[in-house]
């Protein structure tokens, strides 16, 4: 379909022409409402409408009283006389298709049409325009106009022209009825007027009322009980619109001529009840045997019509005002059929900085690109092209991206001239789906690194457990002791690099509390110079604001030293480093590299160096895990991927700038807290390890890892039922009754968490301890942690002394966090 979007110029004619059509069809209305003989009325109509919208014939076809066929009543034009009176069934032809459907329809060259398949189309017409006629709220016939005068095609506006016409019609077709209704019996005379829609009172010579429909004392604000008899100047009362003075009796001026008439203009009827309606009259006198018997007013609400012409102004203003204010990355242009601009919307200097008068006579050289011409090529030829988009440069000399629309302007000839569209600047808009596309990226490929740290910690967990086992239990032996001691420190060595992975996930449960970020980097000062090497410059530069933070001390510690080894290696010459903290306030959202932050007060820690820089190439990657530019054998390549991790976890953000030779700069954003500092500390836990005797529930889906638990808790004398997920544990429950401890893994098969087999186990022993063991924490199991559970909180893999020393802690309710793990 063509989209011809509106100039205000455009509108304003529309104006005018919408003006010039309600003239004429109120001049016609009028002449149609003094003809009350039905057969005289269609014949007119046929006439009026085939004049009204250029139609080579039209034909009249009205339902027959079965009202299933229709007959054609009245024709004007081509073939007539050949027509006339020839009767089909409603779902015959696109007649009977509109009198079925009730719908219009218009057909012609290039215009898609309405009607079924199964309905035959006459041929040899080259356009067609139908309407429905409706009468007191049901079709009564229609109007059918074939062949356009000169050739071509019917309109919309054609359509739009007929359709009012139509319903002047159907007032008119109401009074002819009326009138032979009234001369025919008055009890029928009374339900016909009963169920006209406009409003319709019957006086006689002497202008009393004889009658009145609802719609009419409704109007009137009167019953019709009141309303009989009654002199209808003293309830009709009538103003000028344009004088706001008393108008003319229009009965009176029926009843003084003989003749029927309609008031040229919208008059305003004020009602007893001080109502004011804008209204439209039309008055008929009443004949018998040629005598002058009374008058038939009727008049309606045009309300609903003034409106829609106040709609058209309001409309125009709109346009008017869209076209001058588009948003900031907008702005709309015209250009001739040769391809000269003509104009651009004023929003052009919010959106580029060129002044209008500017860019129309230098726009080949602020953009240009093959799309342009292509798109173009296509408008001309009367196709609406794709958007497309290209880069431009701003009154700032910078590239931006934009993307353009171009639509053609046809005229009623079907032929174009000229070219409209709308520009957008979308270069922000990239860059967020950029960003958006990145961090979606990297929580793809945390939610890989979580699953596998999830079964890797288990196995883990399987390892160091037995070599810790195997260490206590065989004979002493220098180089067994050297074996085992080697084997567990390969062992921690991959339970590090597995929790780098899980803190790059964010599946972590880590202790967060109020840290002092100074404090914290100050407590880190001897760490930080052994780290650095002599011939690197270290400053340390710290705001006096206060940087209170909620964070995990030793993830936020472990984060900065990831930098500062990372500047170090960029630095094999020496440099100077800095790191600086700032509070900061965001009055409005900040997109940064990793994450958005909402408005707010920040806390920014800044690590900067004079290193060799990154390449722009490669910045998505530098949070990967195992992505590293460093030699083989000098880095993990997951140093990063623990920030990332650790700023994820404390809802922050990071920013990244760095050029090749310049050196990289780091800025860590994270929301700043108004309370004091309050650290938990971190224990140690000792050698001679707690025992007991307490029944203990073990729920643990990895076999080896499940078995090497019992093993753990039976050597230190607690009696231990074991069972691999929540289901076969609630069993367990019901069958072997009382228990004083319940120890399960948090991520089951099975489809039910420990969290979940916690709450059911509690519904049966209210008092029971509970104890989470985890590697891994989905996000459920982490809200579950944060919010409604206060369960303590295992992380694997675990040793025998800290499961020893947990297990009696929970059991006897100690509340200190004295044991680390």
């Amino acid at each position: 379909m063509k989209v011809v979007l509106p100039t205000a110029e455009d509108l304003e004619k529309k104006l005018q022409q919408t003006r010039l059509q309600l003239d004429v069809l109120k001049m016609i209305s009028d002449e149609l409402s003094t003809e009350l003989d039905l057969d005289k009325l269609l014949d007119l109509v046929a006439v009026k409408a085939r004049g009204l919208i250029d139609a080579e014939s039209m034909v009249v076809p009205i339902i027959n009283s079965d009202r299933k066929s229709y007959t054609y009543r009245a024709a004007s034009g081509m073939n007539a006389g050949e027509i006339i009176a020839m009767k089909f069934p409603v779902s015959v032809g696109m007649c009977g298709w509109v009198l079925s459907k009730k719908q219009p329809l218009i057909f012609g060259k290039d215009l898609p049409w309405m009607m079924d398949r199964k309905t035959r189309w006459e041929e040899g017409m080259e356009s067609a325009l139908l309407v429905p006629l409706i009468a007191r709220g049901e079709i009564v016939g229609g109007l059918s106009g074939l062949g356009k005068k000169g050739g071509g095609s019917f309109t919309s506006d054609d359509m739009d022209l007929l359709k009012i016409f139509a319903s002047q019609v159907g007032i008119a077709i109401d009074n002819a009825r009326i009138f032979r209704e009234m001369t025919d019996e008055k009890e029928l005379s009374e339900t016909t007027l009963n169920s006209i829609g406009d409003a319709v009172v019957v006086t006689d010579v002497e202008e009393r009322v004889l009658s009145a429909n609802p719609v009419a004392c409704k109007l009137l604000n009167i019953t019709q009980q009141d309303m009989m008899g009654q002199p209808l100047k003293s309830i009709f009362q009538i103003y000028s619109l344009n004088t706001d003075k008393p108008a003319a009796d229009p009965v009176e001026q029926v009843l003084q001529d003989g003749k029927g008439f309609s008031i040229g203009e919208y008059q305003e009827l004020r009602s007893s009840s001080g109502n004011i309606l804008p209204i439209s009259i039309n008055v008929s006198p009443i004949y018998h045997d040629g005598q002058l018997e009374g008058v038939v007013l009727v008049f309606r609400d045009v309300s609903v019509e003034n409106a829609l012409i106040d709609e058209v102004r309001i409309n125009e203003r709109k346009y008017r005002y869209l076209i001058e204010h588009l948003g900031d990355e907008f702005f709309m242009y015209s250009q001739s059929v040769s391809g000269k601009l003509t104009y651009v919307s004023p929003t052009i200097s919010n959106c580029l900085g060129y002044s209008q008068q500017d860019f129309i006579t230098n726009c080949s050289n602020y953009l240009s690109d093959t799309k342009i011409d292509e798109a173009f090529q296509q408008a001309l030829a009367g196709k609406t092209p794709l958007p497309y988009e290209v880069e431009a440069l701003n009154s700032s000399g910078e590239k931006c991206k934009l993307r353009i629309s171009k639509n053609p302007v046809i005229d009623e000839n079907g032929d174009v001239i000229a070219i409209e569209g709308l520009v957008q600047d979308v270069t922000k808009l990239k860059a967020f789906e950029e960003s958006v596309r990145h961090s979606q990226k990297l929580e793809a490929i945390g939610r890989l690194s979580g699953g596998i740290a999830h079964d890797f910690n288990n196995q883990l967990g399987v390892i160091q457990g037995y070599l810790e086992m195997l260490r206590d239990n065989l004979p002493e032996s220098e180089i067994y002791k050297r074996w085992i001691d080697t084997s567990m420190k390969s062992t921690e060595r991959c339970i590090e690099l597995t929790r780098s992975l899980v803190d790059f996930s964010r599946q972590r449960l880590s202790s967060q509390s109020i840290i002092n970020v100074n404090e914290c980097l100050e407590s880190m000062l001897s760490i930080l110079e052994h780290t650095l090497t002599s011939s690197i410059d270290f400053h340390l530069q710290l705001t006096d604001a206060m940087t209170n933070v909620i964070a995990d001390k030793g993830e936020f510690q472990d984060a900065i030293l990831n930098l500062v080894i990372n500047s170090r290696d960029a630095m094999p010459t020496g440099g100077r480093l800095d790191i600086t903290t700032e509070v900061i306030r965001l009055e409005a959202a900040k997109r940064c590299f990793i994450n958005q932050l909402s408005q707010g007060r920040y806390v920014r820690i800044q690590v900067k160096d004079a290193g060799h820089g990154i390449e722009k190439t490669i910045f998505e990657r530098i949070f990967e895990p195992f992505f590293t530019t460093k030699p083989m054998g000098q880095g993990t390549g997951l140093g990063m991927a623990m920030v990332f991790g650790f700023i994820n976890r404390v809802n922050g953000g990071i920013d990244l700038d760095s050029e090749l030779g310049e050196g990289t700069k780091i800025e860590l954003y994270i929301p700043q807290v108004r309370k004091s500092s309050v650290l938990k500390v971190s224990d140690s836990h000792s050698d001679d390890l707690p025992t007991g005797n307490e029944r203990i529930l073990l729920v643990e889906d990895e076999p080896a890892l499940r078995e090497l638990a019992a093993t753990y808790l039976e050597s230190l004398g607690y009696k231990v039922t074991a069972a691999e997920d929540g289901v076969k544990a609630l069993d367990v429950l019901s069958k072997s009754g009382q228990f004083d401890m319940l120890f399960s893994d948090v991520v089951m098969p099975g489809g039910m968490d420990g969290f979940e087999l916690a709450y059911q186990v509690r519904q049966q022993l209210p008092d029971i301890k509970v104890l989470m063991a985890t590697g891994y924490a989905s996000r459920k199991a982490r809200e579950d942690s944060e919010a409604d559970h206060h369960d303590e909180m295992l992380y694997k893999p675990y040793s025998r002394s800290i499961l020893a020393q947990r297990v009696r802690r929970v059991l006897d309710n100690k509340n200190d966090e004295s044991i680390t793990g």
